[in-house]
């Protein structure tokens, strides 16, 4: 795995994959049967020189976990709260555990509620953001 960005979203879409109750990210655009569904991609980056002769990249990572959206909003609304503690958990749990190999370290884990449209599916997504996620690699 690589020491990049690429490499921590790869981490963190292993960690997803012990999430209960949470589907694997579709290779094509999800029917209603692919929901509940987590999308994970980088917001922003800072990078540094620094340890001397390493670069540091320190990136926002965004986890978007989608439901799609029926006509009982309200349903919806719990349907996808109940994944807010398990993922920021399950980040948690595998950085404190040594289980990363590409993240150094992260900062706090906000969330928010979105909504989106994947193929035409109306859906409610609960979107977090990994602040501070830090990788570290040799310059070449």
């Amino acid at each position: 795995m690589a020491n990049n960005v690429s490499g921590a979203i790869e981490e963190i879409y292993q960690t997803l994959s012990h999430v209960s109750g949470l589907r694997p990210t579709p290779a094509a655009m999800p029917t209603n049967a692919a929901f509940p569904f987590a999308v994970v991609y980088p917001q922003n980056s800072v990078f540094k020189h620094a340890p001397e002769g390493v670069m540091t990249g320190l990136h926002n990572i965004v986890i978007e976990v989608h439901l799609a959206l029926a006509t009982d909003i309200s349903r919806a609304v719990e349907a996808v709260t109940a994944f807010s503690d398990p993922v920021a958990n399950a980040v948690f749990k595998d950085l404190i555990d040594g289980d990363y190999t590409v993240i150094c370290t992260n900062g706090e884990i906000t969330s928010e509620f979105v909504y989106s449209d994947w193929n035409g599916v109306q859906t409610l997504a609960l979107r977090f953001v990994v602040q501070a996620v830090k990788v570290q690699a040799d310059i070449a």
